[in-house]
């Protein structure tokens, strides 16, 4: 009887929770989530990419800081920076042992004497040197990554190996097609090959360091691939590890000797296409890792250097792997194989931090035969739930694959315009990259974990997940059902949250990309109670200390401008305005928005949330729309036009200036129901109230790369501030 009653009342509140948030689904259970004062461990230190296009005069830079990631693998590769050998002969006369040490010491003393290296050859390519595959040139990228604080993760392979070996010794592939052709690929005998290996991996890291301050390395990229490794043998691949690794902290030891820094090397290995492929494996056509698998290879010799000698220090330090899968619950099983494989084959025991530098739900040849794309909720919530799993096992760090993929086909979480034009802009992103930015904000950074405890899970739950940075808590949750939404009910007492504190979710779904849903105050028991829809992504924010100030500020202007016949045509005076990108100028519509924020009396604020009012004015589905924070206050709402209104093109609805005078902060999202959207703008915000106390927002839809015709016959319908009600608001917190 007991248990029926306690059915019947967790349906009759499931159905009041409905009511209250106006939810047509039935809610298919509760999940009652306690938060505790514990902390259980630590969230991942580094979230971020694999890299796209990074070239001058791009707007990748805007995009990237609006993506919240913290860290970008990038592939230096020597087929472009060193394409011939940069001085003769080869080896540089390293003949031997004894030669090597005499030059690897003397090169450790004196770095920049061009008799070791010539730096005008490298400098040149370093500088100019624009690669192809993803198109980018070294010391621009870095030196953005650098102003960015955005940690690189650098791929520094020595050649690219295009063929398997015939040779009869397979440690003697002088023969086999790989670029560059001067560049040794094994180095397993001869100490000139040695040389000229070691130099490669000591001028790239030094150079890095010494201008960028850049310490982590990956020295080869999937030596288990039978197609891309070209049946590399794992003792060459364990030289390369040594030797690599030797190199990368020589250089970086010299750039703290000469410049009084104090950087700490950090390598990654193996970088394996697989945690499967940590041991043997039988369930593939490659016949070289049958006997040892890879990671149970490279973990034996995880004490052993260059010279084979037994050493008091890792020789790399982290382990590194790849995955393709759309199921969470393999990640989590995958940290156990390699965590558990570190722990029986490396010395003394030693389970390094693990980070997967490529990972995604498929690989680029599963995207193109299924069809997929990352806009998919299927997808985007089982990225999101393996980011969850991954924590939980204490992984290091991810860098997704991968930042930018040309159209809407593909692996990429943001869309490039056009390269093929050489147009290498980033055009948008897709929900995936609004997974990842909101799970970067709440736990990038190597934050305290608390432990979070789940009491009823029903179907799609994924558990939550929580972190705090020393002023907010963050919660994740994740529920992966396709057809039914939950109740969640989160106690948080304990944790110092006071009574009314608005709490803030922001969603990813199939009707919401990143945007704020709702701000719920805490009640008194401390317990917030929340109705999860289907396939959704959350992140909820908890401000920790007294109750926050909320202050709305209304709009003090507002107006749409029309292109084509309407150039010269002010709305300022209309009740509503509207966004809307078509293939005719005429019929492209831009709004935009001006906040003051001196009556705050403020230098900043703890979150700041642009509330408009609205719906897709053509029919019921979703109409997704770009917000541009642009520094062009000067714009009146009764003189704007399309010919005098700052970053656009006078040509189309296509935001100019991005990275510059405009930067991308979000989308809002309608629908043909009126109803309020609302995007957390608390950076641009703060930024704002640091220079002339105006904020002003670019509301526009654009095409997202070039061949885009999605919503062309619709617009956005918004109330301005001549409105009667519902007028566009800044919500601010402080």
């Amino acid at each position: 009887m007991r248990l029926l009653i306690s059915l019947i009342a967790k349906s009759v509140l499931n159905a009041l929770i409905i009511i209250a948030f106006g939810i047509s689904i039935f809610a298919q259970g509760t999940a009652n989530v306690t938060v505790s004062n514990e902390i259980v461990g630590k969230t991942p230190t580094l979230i971020g990419y694999g890299q796209g296009h990074y070239m001058p005069g791009s707007n990748v830079s805007a995009w990237l800081e609006r993506s919240g990631a913290n860290s970008l693998r990038i592939f230096m590769n020597a087929a472009y920076f060193a394409p011939q050998d940069d001085l003769a002969p080869f080896g540089d006369g390293v003949t031997d042992s004894a030669s090597f040490e005499a030059r690897r010491s003397a090169i450790i003393a004196d770095p920049e004497n061009p008799a070791y290296v010539n730096w005008t050859f490298y400098e040149n390519n370093f500088q100019n040197v624009e690669t192809s595959g993803n198109h980018y040139k070294l010391a621009y990228m870095m030196s953005e990554l650098q102003r960015l604080g955005i940690k690189p993760v650098v791929n520094t392979q020595h050649c690219n190996v295009s063929g398997a070996t015939s040779a009869t010794n397979p440690r003697d592939w002088r023969n086999v097609a790989h670029n560059p052709s001067w560049m040794p690929i094994s180095i397993y005998n001869n100490y000139a090959d040695k040389w000229e290996f070691w130099k490669w991996h000591f001028v790239t890291a030094y150079w890095l360091a010494k201008n960028y301050n850049v310490t982590d390395y990956q020295i080869w990229n999937e030596p288990d691939h039978i197609e891309l490794g070209g049946n590399i043998n794992q003792d060459d691949f364990v030289q390369w590890i040594r030797y690599g690794s030797d190199a990368k902290r020589a250089a970086i030891a010299a750039v703290n000797a000469r410049f009084g820094k104090n950087l700490v090397a950090k390598i990654y290995a193996p970088v394996i296409t697989s945690p499967k492929s940590f041991n043997e494996r039988f369930d593939n056509a490659d016949t070289r890792d049958d006997s040892i698998g890879w990671g149970e290879k490279i973990s034996r010799s995880l004490r052993t250097d260059y010279r084979g000698q037994t050493v008091s220090y890792n020789i790399f330090d982290v382990f590194d792997t790849h995955r393709y899968v759309d199921d969470a619950s393999v990640y989590y099983s995958d940290m156990d194989t390699m965590q558990n494989g570190m722990a029986a084959n490396s010395p003394g025991g030693i389970v390094l931090p693990i980070n997967f530098s490529e990972h995604n739900v498929e690989n680029t040849s599963g995207f193109a035969a299924s069809g997929n794309n990352l806009n998919m909720p299927r997808l985007f919530t089982e990225l999101g739930l393996t980011y969850a799993k991954l924590m939980l096992k204490g992984v290091y760090g991810t860098q997704t694959f991968k930042y930018s993929n040309v159209n809407d086909a593909g692996v990429g979480h943001h869309y490039t315009w056009d390269d093929a034009a050489n147009n290498y802009d980033t055009g948008g992103y897709r929900k995936s990259a609004s997974v990842v930015q909101l799970f970067a904000k709440g736990f990038a950074g190597a934050r305290d974990r608390y432990k979070t405890l789940t009491s009823d899970s029903p179907a799609g739950y994924g558990g939550a997940y929580t972190s705090f940075d020393g002023s907010n808590y963050y919660v994740w949750a994740v529920n992966t059902d396709a057809t039914n939404s939950y109740a969640l009910n989160v106690n948080m007492y304990g944790l110092g949250i006071y009574t009314n504190t608005l709490c803030t979710t922001e969603e990813v779904s199939i009707d919401r990309n990143g945007e704020v849903v709702r701000r719920t105050p805490m009640p008194s028991d401390k317990i917030l109670r929340l109705m999860q829809p289907p396939r959704s992504v959350w992140l909820i924010t908890v401000p920790k200390g007294g109750v926050l100030t909320t202050q709305n500020l209304m709009a003090v202007a507002d107006a749409q401008v029309q292109g084509g016949t309407s150039a010269n045509t002010n709305f300022g005076s209309d009740t509503v305005m509207r966004v809307k990108k078509y293939s005719s100028v005429d019929s492209d519509r831009i709004s935009y928005l001006k906040f003051d924020l001196n009556s705050l009396g403020r230098t900043s604020v703890k979150q700041a949330v642009v509330n408009v009012y609205g719906r897709n004015a053509i029919d019921t589905e979703n109409l997704a729309f770009h917000v541009y924070g642009i520094t062009d206050d000067s714009w009146s709402e009764s003189t704007i036009t399309w010919n005098n209104s700052p970053n656009h093109d006078l040509s189309g609805a296509k935001a100019s200036g991005v990275g510059a005078t405009a930067f991308p902060l979000g989308v809002l999202t309608v629908n043909g129901t009126n109803g309020n959207t609302r995007l957390n703008i608390t950076n641009w915000v703060n930024e704002q109230l640091a220079e002339n106390k105006i904020v002003s927002l670019m509301l526009i839809r654009e095409y997202k790369y070039d061949g885009d015709t999605a919503d062309n016959v619709r617009h956005a319908l918004l109330n301005t501030r001549q409105a009667t009600t519902n007028r566009p608001l800044l919500e601010i917190d402080y």
